[in-house]
């Protein structure tokens, strides 16, 4: 944890917030602050702020948090991507939304495509309780405080005709794709974009067709073929 994420449950009079469990054992054990230092916290939707430690009691740590009267600093500029991704096998799934939520990424969409195998869809990565200690832990990491959005489309051709384009208004679509000529080099500059992840061996001929006629962009990464969980941050770097 790079910063101890804060919500109103854990604030018991105005500036003061007791924390317990992973957070207060990450402070006491791997940190090894005291009482009287400081440590940086983030407030959940909110912003950067510092905290003076008052005391550990009842197993957790209690916090005195500076600028409680709003005074904060915000936190990283999200990337102006939407990322669009063919639901990956529950590992590469976590270090995916892992991936993408300490680079900056807030809006992802998991879609299901010819070649996502059927049992992906039953994996306990996908609920909530988890994609939200996954959420924390992405922030915590990336001194971040805004949350991410997960959706899941369980079939491709809706998922392709009915919502992709909405999410593509004012965007650039690009479609990762092997096989696809044009090779991504140019950053964006900041120009909005849309990034499509495939499965596993790549989109369908069908698939690939359908996504340029709906204006995407087909591009590869070069003659390389990588795995899911290394072409994202690869792209995110050349793109951004």
């Amino acid at each position: 944890m790079n910063v101890i994420l804060l919500d109103d449950g854990d604030f018991f009079a105005p500036g003061l917030a007791f924390i317990a469990g992973p957070r207060a054992g990450h402070m006491i054990n791997v940190l090894k602050k005291q009482p009287g230092d400081r440590c940086r916290v983030g407030m959940l939707c909110g912003g950067l702020r510092s905290a003076a430690i008052r005391s550990y009691r009842d197993g957790g740590v209690e916090l005195a948090v500076d600028g409680a009267d709003g005074e904060s600093v915000p936190p990283p500029e999200p990337l102006p991507i939407v990322l669009a991704a063919a639901l990956p096998r529950p590992k590469t799934f976590r270090k995916l939304l892992l991936c993408a939520g300490t680079s900056g990424v807030k809006e992802i969409h998991f879609f299901g495509a010819f070649k996502v195998d059927k049992s992906y869809w039953q994996s306990p990565f996908l609920e909530p309780g988890f994609l939200r200690g996954l959420m924390l832990e992405a922030l915590a990491q990336a001194v971040d405080t805004v949350p991410w959005s997960v959706s899941f489309h369980r079939f491709f051709k809706p998922f392709a005709e009915d919502v992709l384009p909405g999410l593509a208004v004012g965007k650039r679509l690009l479609v990762c794709h092997p096989s696809a000529e044009s090779v991504a080099a140019s950053p964006l500059g900041g120009v909005p974009a849309v990034v499509c992840l495939g499965p596993e061996g790549g989109f369908t001929d069908y698939e690939a067709g359908l996504l340029k006629s709906l204006g995407g962009e087909l591009i590869s990464l070069g003659p390389r073929i990588l795995r899911t969980e290394y072409a994202l941050p690869y792209l995110l770097g050349r793109l951004f």
